[in-house]
């Protein structure tokens, strides 16, 4: 039994085709909302879309062409926006000492760009529905934010760094 509490509903969420991104798609497509799942990883993505009977659109958190023209199928497609859950992320193993600057940058691209990226883009759309529920943006961490994990110090600075936004 579902309560379809998110009928009506709009929703985007990043980090679709696999774990938690996954999950929430599923569930809110389960309580009635018409989510918009998105990921770089296409074939899994779509796979996961299909599955939960969401529609499935490639995107690159760290590309703000990008975002602008999602939120902009969303608009003209859908006429509102409610939901987005900030959930892409990237971790790659690697101690300070093996870490290049390249490395470190795309990290925080995908991590942390991308987070704010994904905000500005929707906070138009989302402010335009004059709901009195409003809408909610969702940026979601791990609890690396709050200490470091041996081996990786690119991804625990970046997830500090979304905890912070």
């Amino acid at each position: 039994m579902t309560s379809r509490r998110f009928e009506g509903r709009v929703a985007i969420v990043t980090g679709a085709a696999s774990g938690i991104g996954a999950a929430i798609a599923h569930r809110f497509v389960f309580e009635g909302a018409s989510v918009f799942a998105t990921d770089v990883q296409t074939e899994k993505g779509e796979a996961v879309a299909s599955a939960c009977g969401a529609d499935f659109r490639s995107l690159g958190v760290a590309d703000a062409s990008a975002w602008d023209a999602l939120i902009a199928e969303v608009g003209e497609r859908r006429g509102r926006l409610d939901i987005l859950v900030n959930n892409a992320g990237i971790l790659r193993k690697g101690g300070i000492e093996d870490l290049d600057l390249i490395a470190w940058n795309r990290r925080f691209a995908v991590n942390v760009d991308g987070v704010m990226l994904g905000c500005r883009a929707a906070i138009g759309l989302i402010k335009r529905n004059h709901d009195p529920y409003g809408g909610v943006i969702i940026n979601t961490s791990s609890t690396a934010a709050f200490g470091a994990i041996a081996g990786d110090v690119a991804y625990t600075a970046s997830e500090a760094a979304v905890h912070m936004l």
